[in-house]
């Protein structure tokens, strides 16, 4: 038994392999069918976190639905006393990122054999349930030891699109991996679909390739302004041997704007494919101004820092998820003549304090003045007029 407080019946808790946020991860033996599992388990801190149990409940009903060899499958789905888990398919191996830390670039066919699988497993998710995973980043891509396969872990901010074309559920927030995340969801902008994870999979492969995280050493806010505003180096400039027609690829699927990047995974696979296959030696050039990938030997399109945060779209940026830490709170975006974050915070605790005015302040200034002038005859009918008349005044 390992050294944990962790009790779940069933299953006997053997080591702790993972922490995010809102749960940690542990490996265990499943008694019943003698076999190692992964459970994963909401913080003691969270549980009573409607919210958070939602979403950490949504994780386990998405990945269940889906069956593809490409993404971790869920087994089972409980609750022991306080502990909230659900049990998920073990694998024995590394995350993609673990790869990357070392600083050097992937070879060209091992990165796209990667980006293919990864590719697959985003398809299957969209195609079978229209869901969309939102933080597709090396952290959560599993590469299996021995046989090298690769599965997409962690769908705890999957989205899920209906037929009208909009996220179900809570799309209040800006969610992902700030130097993986799309221009549209670095904005809040609320048309976020499969394409967002295109781009994520074009910035994961852009970090393959060059052994380079996009728009690393800037602070939070530049990255997503630098999503939305800026460009990266010409992959076959930074790495000469990343094939031209590859680093095309990249641009498209890191254009701008998602029209401008593939209309359905399937072509994505292809593409990839081919190019693995060495049967695609040009493709169309589209890295220059609609990507965020610059034209070859030209220098990268930068943004004016101002620190200031990003207020684009339609949604609040009050949740993100980083790469370390896992959950940054940034703030809430503002339109002009509001306070700011702290003044508003402020007359938020007055507010509590001495209670809240409904009326706006246009209506209370005349109204206000209207008081004052009709206590002021009353005044003058009750008291003056009564003492001029007993004194003999006119």
């Amino acid at each position: 038994m390992a050294n944990t407080d962790i009790t779940i019946p069933g299953y006997e808790i053997l080591l702790k392999i993972g922490e995010g946020a809102t749960a940690t991860v542990w490996r265990a033996r499943q008694e019943s069918l003698d076999r190692q599992v992964a459970i994963k388990v909401l913080k003691p801190q969270y549980v009573g976190n409607q919210e958070e149990v939602a979403a950490f409940l949504r994780e386990a009903r998405a990945v269940a639905k889906l069956k593809s060899h490409h993404i971790i499958q869920i087994y089972d789905v409980g609750q022991a006393g306080d502990i909230i888990y659900f049990v998920m398919e073990y694998i024995d191996g590394h995350t993609l990122s673990s790869m990357l830390d070392l600083g050097d670039p992937i070879a060209q066919p091992r990165a796209l054999s990667i980006a293919s699988a990864v590719a697959q497993a985003l398809a299957d998710a969209w195609n079978a349930e229209k869901i969309i995973h939102r933080d597709i980043k090396p952290g959560n891509i599993i590469i299996e030891k021995g046989g090298g396969g690769v599965k997409v872990a962690d769908l705890g901010l999957a989205g899920i699109v209906d037929a009208t074309g909009h996220l179900v559920g809570d799309n209040e927030n800006i969610v992902g991996t700030p130097s993986y995340m799309s221009p549209e969801q670095a904005s809040g902008n609320d048309a976020i679909s499969f394409t967002s994870d295109m781009y994520s999979l074009g910035a994961v492969l852009y970090h393959m390739l060059t052994g380079k995280m996009p728009f690393s050493g800037q602070d939070l806010q530049d990255v997503l302004q630098a999503q939305i505003e800026d460009q990266l180096a010409f992959p076959q400039d930074v790495n000469p041997k990343v094939s031209t027609a590859c680093a095309q690829l990249i641009a498209r699927l890191m254009m701008k704007s998602p029209q401008g990047r593939y209309a359905k995974w399937e072509n994505v696979i292809t593409d990839i494919d081919r190019l693995a296959d060495g049967k695609v030696a040009v493709m169309k050039p589209v890295a220059g101004n609609g990507s965020t990938i610059a034209a070859k030997g030209a220098a990268p399109r930068k943004h004016t820092s101002t620190g200031a945060p990003v207020r684009q779209g339609t949604r609040p940026a009050n949740k993100i998820v980083t790469k370390r830490p896992p959950s940054v709170s940034i703030p809430e975006r503002r339109t002009p003549g509001t306070p700011a974050p702290d003044t508003a915070a402020r007359v938020a605790a007055l507010q509590e304090k001495y209670g809240k005015s409904s009326t706006p302040l246009w209506l209370r200034i005349p109204l206000t003045a209207a008081l004052l002038v009709l206590f002021g005859s009353l005044g003058y009918n009750l008291l003056y007029l009564p003492y001029q008349k007993a004194n003999g005044s006119p």
